[in-house]
């Protein structure tokens, strides 16, 4: 049977087109998936910054409270809660930060903590080997600081909790008082 060449008339045409239709529709999902593959790498890696920005900020603070002879020691003993932003150019501002305070050079994250004194250790057990210096005891007092990793221009953030014992010098009756309202 011999087809005519007027019935072949456009065939190759409509083959070509669907063809083409085809390809783009392939280009169109490649180009998506990429975009969604980008976008998730971008999270990990804003994850992966507030991660090593809040332990950074908590690093920094924690070596601050455990040197005998800080300021900031002395006010948490007094009962304060302290507050520090880390800023790529004061590493210890007092306060919380500001929405200009930057802690990376390039000005996406900020890194924040946040120390309290919980009071006098109540294991007793730590308090063995309490060394009497004049009128002071040595003793332990329970510390918590909580830092914040964050990059506010993506709305991520990253939090950090720490608790530990420093030995600290303590007034007898202080040490009473506070161990009464434990």
């Amino acid at each position: 049977m011999r087809v005519s060449r007027a019935s072949q008339r456009g065939v190759a045409l409509v083959v070509t087109l669907l063809l083409l239709v085809v390809l783009a529709l392939m280009g169109v999902s490649a180009m998506r998936m990429s975009m969604f593959n980008a976008r998730i790498a971008t999270g990990a890696q804003l994850s992966a910054m507030t991660f090593t920005t809040a332990e950074s900020s908590l690093a920094s603070t924690y070596n601050e409270v455990v040197d005998t002879n800080s300021i900031m020691l002395l006010s948490l003993l007094d009962g304060e809660t302290v507050r520090r932003c880390q800023k790529a150019n004061d590493a210890q501002a007092n306060g919380t930060c500001a929405e200009a305070d930057r802690f990376d050079s390039r000005g996406l994250l900020q890194a924040q903590s946040r120390t309290d004194q919980l009071g006098v250790s109540p294991d007793f057990s730590l308090l063995e080997g309490a060394q009497l210096n004049g009128q002071q005891l040595l003793v332990p007092h329970r510390m918590e600081i909580t830092a914040v990793g964050e990059a506010p221009d993506f709305q991520t953030a990253s939090y950090h909790v720490q608790e530990f014992n420093v030995k600290a010098m303590t007034d007898p009756g202080t040490l009473i008082a506070q161990t009464k309202n434990n």
